[in-house]
């Protein structure tokens, strides 16, 4: 049974009974007590939330821009660099190892998976196709430049700088 309150409490259950208002108080934050109520209205929240949240994660779903998750992986980033900005002795660094692991191995799993992800889109350049690149830039300066040997200088310096990368 709900505890009772007084006549004039505004905290008192807000329904309204045959016998007049509920006596009972209600439940906390709510304006009903549990017989009337109360607890369901946590439950009609909690679906109102979840119906809310499954339709804005459907809507980011079908956003094209977010099949990028660098800004996941920047966001992780700070989050490990502000726990390790908090250690400033090497208890706290033993008490914080779990949670810094699992940040490092979320960010290392996050990059991996980035780079899966730009691969396939093809955002993401391969020797090869740099390679292939360096060919057109060369094809296009010897349109321009005449002189073979100051296009073959410029042709090694290139193949030497991608290769140097």
């Amino acid at each position: 049974m709900d505890p009772k309150a007084e006549s004039d409490d505004p905290r008192r259950c807000q329904c309204v009974t045959p016998k007049g208002q509920c006596p009972s108080l209600a439940c906390e934050g709510k304006a009903f007590c549990r017989v009337h109520g109360g607890s369901k209205v946590d439950k009609s929240l909690r679906n109102y939330h979840l119906n809310k949240w499954s339709t804005r994660v459907n809507e980011l779903a079908d956003n094209e821009l977010l099949k990028n998750i660098n800004e996941e992986i920047g966001i992780l980033r700070m989050m490990l660099e502000t726990r390790l900005n908090r250690i400033h002795d090497e208890a706290a660094l033993i008490i914080d190892a779990g949670p810094i692991t699992n940040l490092v191995d979320k960010i290392a799993s996050l990059v991996e998976r980035c780079h899966k992800l730009e691969l396939n889109t093809g955002k993401l350049l391969n020797k090869q196709s740099i390679m292939q690149f360096a060919d057109e830039v060369i094809a296009i300066i010897s349109d321009v430049v005449e002189n073979e040997t100051q296009l073959a200088v410029i042709s090694e310096r290139i193949v030497a700088a991608l290769e140097e990368q």
